[in-house]
């Protein structure tokens, strides 16, 4: 294919092109008994037509993503614009061999290195080439039409397909659905070897690891000036699915077999597998030290003209079936019936399952199933012997004398532990909040609210490096994964110090390594791996100590002591001292990146943190210390099952992860061809901020007083912490003005939040607003319609309380704006109006991973049905209310069973890739046809791309959120470190979706952070706070202290109470007993908990179904003429004294005489409890 070098649009703003995604639908139609018919051929085409479904189409109709099938007259008159604007000049080159070739595989390894050769050096010596000189196909087996079509043009549009003389025995297909900007001719699949329905995550990772192995590579069947003409294998302009089709027909040109190469790019899930013998183990063990997994969800359907297969990724992520007919024709396709077939011809049917292969070969005439070209392939070589002669743990290595244990490690006194803490940038917060749940529970530290915290770039306070660095995750294109469903497919194993180099090689060398069950080392480990002493290990230590200047040393020293003979670096910032600060780790890894990426890591101060947490308290050291790796252990593996990866071993460096406020020069230097749009600090700016924290440490304290770490106020607002966009004072303004309707108050308010843009911390505070024309008044929309286009943010029922949620409902209902379900369902009884009028139907019903209360009924009660594939506060992972937040009204509307915790799958368990939401797009308007299909995506790099998905999977409106969106409960590394600016999202998603000429409504889900006042838009947080919210987060313990987070019924409304507020609750009860009269209310129907001094006749006369619980004290004729009604009192918490029994006595005597009725009461920790146990009235 030669393009005719028009059309094609480049990467411009913040639209990325190697973020492109695709799904698909592929299969295969094969005879086995070889023969060639044109009657297959026609089959093939009316498989890839009747999975027009799993493509897509752009804003033309007749224009495709990409449909091809194997094997050049063409017919241009059905494309669209965009297709023929990018049309490529086609030319069937036949080439003959001056010689006979001795085998078939002689012949395809030459027209190999002349494909290769002939592109590169086309590429290379022509300028702007690269996508428009292409080569499908070069072999004496196997011809590939493919293009930019739709899959009914594939036919019309390739008239050789007409062609009674065109047989084949094979035909591969594939019906593409690219969320490109503009999908290209090239990047139409099957491609030489697969077809390919799925992503691969890894892909960076792959490509960069690939590209170190071709340096050293040596082949027994190229001569060395035929490997450097095959390489680069891989390509940066090509697709994730090209590039491994590249390094599959690199490995199979080698001498490897189609499924052993396939095999080694795709391992089933093998490290937890009881059931798997121990040969075929050590066969995928061996050669993890060759190949990291090109890891993501995948079915690839794959041919080299003689064997025919398929084959699934380890979770099974992506659908596969087939049968057999009984005259020997397999069919395999992404769904069953793309082919029509009489039953009574079907003699064998089914579904692949994860990790495994079906395979048939035509020189056999037969279908070779999983278990036995498994086991040929790993008894080929003793790979089992291997393994066990020469892999090492720390249980076996040999090591000289010098190795020092944790006990030594970890004895430090309290000023050096302080010290270091600071050098760190430990605080106060880091302790309490993020380590010290980890090591006493072994879990990550939850937390709620989301962020509102500056971006690290744009704080005033000096910041770790990896505050600059956010995880990318999943979302639509393909999944994320449960970690916790998944965990036995998922693995932490790391491998150090691999004995092999050529990977064109297998030898015994390869099984030279030391295991790792998970990367994070003790210190007695480190120490361990510091004096190793055994053949072919040998460890390097390199110290961290002007920072350019710095990195370039320690790179010089890596790579000396390399070509020394080390395969084992060990970096280390342990020896800082008042004239020494430390490099950041981050940095100095990244930069010697190629030597230590699959390194493992010592947290030394963690432990030392750890060590110091529990001792205070009685605790063991050791035992914190498994507690905080398994901690960590978990958050790895949540990390990268967000982004749907399975091991440890494919995630480390493929950079998954966006870089926000470096300049180039670190990221080129650090962190080559990381995503980062936005600039930043540079080696300078990283060195003053490690220099704070080194002043800070080493600074003198005053005589007598004790070193103190800072307090932080990341997580919760602090006095001389962390800036928050929602502190006392800007909720504070909101509140008095909202609930006094006091405009001057409102305006002190955006006064507060204006004042923060100018401090810009926020990335939209770094712009001004461009002066335009004045607009005519009579322009300007009325507010009545601007309101309808204000929504609340998703926050579901068991986030937060009833009473909050159906407030917000009523308001947004008066408004004619919307407000959100959230994911938690809704009770029906929401739907019927009001006496006055109101509405509690919240108009946007959320249908999200869970499917918690989604019914036929509560999908038909929605002006707008909202598909959540992400959330800001925490992208790539599922929502989660905590079982004692689940009473049983929460579990009756949810359809879950009460006080047990609800967690939503970070995958929707029917969308697994682009088509499949578009299926439910689908679905959901038929559900309810009037309703418009709003679809929640988390902004990232290259959400715009899956935004432009979205679009031609038909969806009405798209809504990006950002990281600072809300949270009822989340992880707080998720908090800090997922997720990106919406403005950065908005910005991509309206770029994208212009290029691709998509008409849809999208927009930021300003309520994520909502109203800032006359520079931003409205409603989320902003909301909750108009209805009390004071920012404590508290939500997901429950102790929300004043009552919207809380399903504790006890605590359900709380207020501030003074000696003038008199007869409290009498009121009340007269209310009640005019409407439900003397049987009043079911037991604990109103909840209300005050804290002060009451004043007189506090609960006189209370009805039943109310409790008051008072904290503090109450004045006279407490609890007069009590109807039924339940009253508590207790001293403040924070009290100190002790009341003398004598005081109890009198007061007990006081309280049966005053009331007539027993009382219960209780003494602890002397705190004096009376509780009103109340009999019927009399």
């Amino acid at each position: 294919m030669i393009d005719q070098l028009k059309g094609e649009q480049q990467g411009k703003g913040l639209y990325v092109p190697e973020l492109e995604k695709d799904s698909c639908g592929t299969g295969f139609i094969a005879n086995l008994n070889g023969i060639q018919t044109h009657q297959l051929v026609e089959d093939a085409l009316t498989m890839l037509t009747n999975m027009e479904h799993r493509g897509a189409v752009g804003s033309e109709p007749n224009t495709g993503d990409g449909a091809g099938y194997r094997m050049v007259p063409t017919d241009d008159e059905s494309l669209g614009e965009t297709a023929v604007s990018v049309e490529p000049r086609m030319e069937h080159v036949f080439v003959k061999p001056r010689q006979v070739p001795s085998d078939r595989y002689w012949l395809e390894r030459r027209l190999y290195v002349l494909r290769k050769y002939a592109t590169h050096k086309i590429h290379t010596t022509i300028p702007n080439t690269t996508d428009h000189f292409y080569m499908p196909s070069f072999s004496y087996k196997t011809v590939i039409y493919k293009g930019q079509l739709t899959t009914h043009q594939v036919r019309p549009y390739y008239p050789d397909l007409h062609d009674k003389d065109l047989k084949s025995a094979i035909a591969l297909i594939h019906s593409r659905f690219s969320t490109n900007t503009v999908p290209k001719w090239k990047l139409a699949q099957p491609f030489r070897y697969i077809a390919h329905n799925g992503e691969i995550n890894t892909i960076t990772g792959n490509i960069n690891w690939w590209k170190s192995k071709e340096m050293v590579m040596e082949s027994s069947v190229f001569t060395q000036d035929e490997l450097e003409k095959l390489f680069p294998v891989c390509g940066q302009a090509l697709s994730d699915s090209a590039n491994f089709d590249n390094v599959l027909e690199f490995l199979v040109m080698n001498g490897r077999s189609l499924p052993h190469a396939l095999m080694m790019m795709i391992p089933e899930a093998w490290q937890h597998d009881n059931q798997m013998a121990d040969y075929k183990k050590a066969f995928y063990e061996y050669h993890e030290t060759m190949m990291e997994p090109w890891d993501g969800p995948a079915a690839i359907c794959f041919t080299d003209g003689i064997v025919v297969g398929a084959t699934l990724d380890r979770n099974g992520l992506r659908p596969l079936r087939y049968c057999l007919t009984d005259d020997n024709i397999l069919i395999a396709a992404s769904e069953a019936g793309a082919l029509e077939v009489p039953q009574e011809k079907v003699v064998l049917k089914g579904r692949l399952q994860p990790g495994k292969m079906l395979i048939a070969d035509l020189d056999q005439h037969r279908i070779i199933d999983d278990e036995e070209v498994k086991n040929i392939i790993c008894k080929n070589k003793d790979y089992e012997t291997w393994v066990q002669n020469n892999k090492k743990t720390f249980k076996n290595l040999k090591y000289t004398e010098g190795v020092i244990s944790d006990d030594e490690q970890l004895a430090v006194d309290q000023k050096f532990l302080t010290e270091k803490q600071q050098l760190f940038g430990f605080t106060k917060e880091d302790i309490k909040i993020l380590i010290s749940p980890m090591v006493k529970s072994g879990e990550e530290a939850i937390g709620s609210m989301g962020a509102d915290t500056p971006l690290a770039v744009l704080s005033q306070r000096p910041q770790h490096l990896s505050s600059y660095f956010k995880q990318l995750f999943a979302q639509v294109t393909n999944p994320p994964i449960d970690p916790i469903r998944e965990r036995s497919v998922m693995s932490l194993h790391v491998k150090l110090a691999e004995g092999g180099d050529n990977i064109l090689s297998p030898s015994e060398d390869w099984a030279r390594f030391i295991a790792l069950e998970q990367p994070i080392l003790k210190n007695s480990e480190l120490s361990i791996l510091k004096h190793i002493n055994y053949k072919r290990f040998k460890s390097e230590k390199t110290k961290k100590g002007n920072l350019a200047a710095a990195i370039d040393r320690i790179c010089a020293n890596a790579e000396s002591a390399v070509r020394h003979g080390a395969n084992i670096l060990i970096l280390s910032d342990r020896e800082t001292d008042i004239l020494n600060a430390p490099i950041p780790s981050l940095m100095a890894v990244g930069a010697v990146h190629h030597h230590l990426i699959k390194a493992a890591i010592n947290p030394y101060m963690a432990f030392a943190t750890a060590k110091s947490i529990v001792e205070h308290e009685g605790g063991d050291a050791h035992y914190a210390i498994d507690k905080y790796i398994k901690a960590v252990g978990k958050g790895l593996l949540k990390v990268m099952s967000k982004i749907g990866i399975s091991t440890l071993q494919s995630y480390a460096g493929a950079q998954i992860f966006e870089i926000l406020g470096l300049n180039s020069e670190v990221v080129n230097k650090c962190f080559t061809k990381s995503v980062s749009r936005i600039e930043g600090v540079g080696f300078d700016g990283v060195a003053e901020e490690v220099l704070a924290k080194h002043r800070l440490a080493y600074i003198d304290t005053p005589l007598g007083l004790s070193r103190q770490l800072e307090e932080g106020g990341i997580y919760q607002w602090k006095r001389r912490g962390e800036a928050h966009t929602l502190n006392p004072q800007s909720i504070h303004y909101l509140q008095l003005a909202t609930r006094t309707n006091d405009y001057q108050v409102f305006k002190k308010y955006t006064e507060v939040i204006n004042k923060q843009d100018e401090q810009a911390l926020t990335l939209r505070g770094l712009l001004t607003f461009r002066k335009g024309k004045p607009i005519p008044i009579e322009e300007v929309e009325p507010v009545e319609k601007i309101f309808k286009r204000f929504a609340t943010g998703a926050m579901s029922f068991g986030s937060i309380s009833h009473e909050a949620h159906s407030t917000l409902a009523i308001a947004m209902n008066r408004l004619g704006g919307r407000s959100n379900s959230g994911e938690g369902g809704e009770d029906e009884i929401r739907y019927e109006i009001k006496e006055n009028g109101d509405s509690e139907r919240s108009a946007i019903k959320q249908v999200a991973s869970g499917r918690f209360g989604v019914t036929s009924y509560y999908l038909s009660q929605a002006d707008e049905l909202q598909i959540k594939m992400a959330q800001g506060a925490k992208p790539g992972e599922g929502g989660q209310l905590p079982g004692h937040k689940v009473d049983d009204w929460i579990g009756k509307v949810r359809h879950s069973t009460p006080g047990v915790g609800l967690i939503s799958p970070p995958p929707h368990h029917d969308i697994y890739s682009i088509e499949d939401l578009a299926q439910l797009i689908y679905d959901l308007k038929n559900s309810n046809p009037k309703a418009d299909i709003n679809v929640k995506l988390v902004s990232k790099a290259g959400v715009g791309i899956i935004a432009s998905g979205v679009a031609k999977a038909k969806a009405d409106k798209i809504l990006i959120a950002g990281y600072d969106g809300g949270t009822g409960a989340s992880p707080l590394s998720s908090v800090r470190h997922a997720g990106l600016p919406w403005e950065l999202g908005l910005a991509e998603t309206h770029q994208v979706l212009v290029k691709n000429k998509c008409v849809i409504e999208y927009c930021s889900e300003l309520m994520d952070n909502c109203v800032q006042v006359q520079r931003s838009g409205v409603l989320l947080r902003q909301a909750l706070i108009v209805e009390g919210c004071i920012m404590m987060r508290k939500c997901h313990v429950n102790t929300c202290p004043v009552g919207i987070a809380t399903q504790d019924l006890n605590y359900a409304v709380v207020s501030q109470i003074k000696n003038t507020d008199r007869s409290v609750g009498t009121m009340l009860s007269y209310e009640i007993s005019k409407k439900y009269k003397g049987a009043g209310l079911p037991e604990d129907t109103l909840n209300y908990r005050f804290n002060g001094s009451a004043g007189q006749s506090f609960g006189a006369f209370l009805t039943k179904g109310v409790t008051f619980t008072l904290r503090g004290e109450s004045n006279d004729y407490f609890g007069k003429g009590l109807s039924g009604g339940k009253l508590a009192v207790s001293p403040d918490e924070k009290a100190t004294f002790n009341l003398p029994k004598i005081s109890l006595s009198v007061m007990w005597h006081y309280m049966e005489r005053l009331l007539e009725k027993p009382i219960l009461w209780v003494w602890q920790a002397s705190v004096l409890r009376y509780v009103t146990q109340v009999l019927k009235p009399l």
